[in-house]
């Protein structure tokens, strides 16, 4: 059964069946994460974990990393990211723009021997001598 406190407004004298509340919920819900805009801290990914999965579309449980990435927000200001929870580091490679970020980068989730990527070493070579896309 859906949330009774967020569908009230459509009960009220609905001829609306239950089906159709809850469906209306789910649309509800739905709308609501894309209009919020991705997490940005532990407990905003936890409340967008909980509403993603009140739609029945996503499973209970899901991680910080997934909840910023599937509303959009990944990149190196992550939340996720600097804290070291990010599941696709090497993403965020090319995004990287000076050598603090690059170190940051390392510290957080290894060497490029570490990761076994060899981009790391590539991009330390090439990434300086590129203009950066705005």
């Amino acid at each position: 059964m859906g949330n009774p406190a967020r569908a009230s407004h459509l009960r009220k004298g609905s001829e609306m069946s239950e089906k159709e509340i809850i469906e209306a919920e789910r649309v509800e819900t739905h709308m609501f994460l894309l209009l919020a805009g991705p997490p940005r801290n532990h407990e905003e990914a936890v409340q967008h974990g909980n509403a993603m999965a009140a739609t029945g579309d996503y499973p209970v449980g899901t991680t910080d990393c997934f909840n910023v990435g599937i509303s959009g927000g990944c990149g190196p200001d992550c939340f996720a990211y600097l804290e070291g929870n990010c599941e696709e580091p090497d993403e965020m490679l090319p995004r990287l723009e000076n050598e603090d970020e690059i170190k940051r980068h390392r510290e957080l989730y290894g060497s490029a021997e570490n990761q076994g990527e060899a981009r790391v070493v590539e991009l330390d070579a090439a990434m300086f001598s590129q203009p950066k896309r705005r």
